[in-house]
């Protein structure tokens, strides 16, 4: 069964155009994948460009994301605060159902924490430094290079990309859009993913003066 799963999906994908990457007159677009590097992505604007000086540029979550974020972490603490007082004041026996309730807050809260520490990770563009870091870094008071799991040096920096996927589920569909990095090597690093296709293109844009390199925009619309 997995099999014929595996061959309808690789069937499905060999019947989708396939981006022409020799548009952009560069032989490191010609080797680079075209496709999605960041599987999922939502259908709202989650993070925006800030010019944090001439030397430094972030993406920082925006207030839509964060709120997002809190609706989830509340609504798992109002049901682990409310399902403890009932306890707390209740004389009736502990249930299954008792149990359930306490999971779901925990999910809930968990899944708003996951959601909030992950679109506030830092996205920076350091040209004092030199360095593109993702994450939170780990400084090390030997050096000023952040040790982050995300990490590359503005001058290797081509190009930026920006692509487009196709979410597909029982509820909605919607496009986000990837911003990527593109390095000397044809590798990629995400840099964001979201749901806003003007601010997609117009962070691309900004970031291309700021690094001088060009945006490669494969995005159809």
């Amino acid at each position: 069964m997995f099999k014929k799963l595996k061959k309808w999906a690789e069937t499905i994908n060999a019947m989708q155009p396939q981006f022409d990457a020799s548009i952009f007159d560069d032989s490191i677009a010609s080797q680079t994948e075209w496709g999605p590097l960041q599987g999922g992505g939502s259908n709202f604007k989650t993070h925006k460009l800030k010019d944090e000086g001439p030397l430094r540029m972030a993406f920082r979550a925006t207030t839509g994301m964060i709120l997002f974020s809190a609706v989830f972490f509340c609504v798992g603490a109002g049901l682990l605060i409310g399902f403890g007082l009932y306890k707390f004041y209740s004389t009736t026996p502990f249930e299954w159902m008792d149990l359930f309730l306490g999971l779901m807050g925990l999910l809930f809260a968990g899944v708003g924490a996951f959601l909030y520490l992950n679109s506030t990770q830092p996205i920076i563009f350091d040209k004092a430094h030199g360095y593109f870091y993702k994450g939170r870094k780990n400084t090390d008071r030997n050096s000023e290079k952040p040790r982050v799991k995300h990490l590359v040096k503005l001058e290797e920096i081509h190009a930026l990309q920006l692509i487009e996927e196709y979410n597909s589920g029982s509820d909605s569909s919607y496009y986000s859009y990837e911003i990527n990095l593109i390095l000397k090597d044809a590798s990629r690093i995400n840099v964001i993913d979201h749901g806003n296709l003007f601010q997609v293109r117009e962070d691309a844009n900004t970031l291309s003066g700021f690094l001088k390199v060009p945006v490669w925009d494969a995005i159809s619309r």
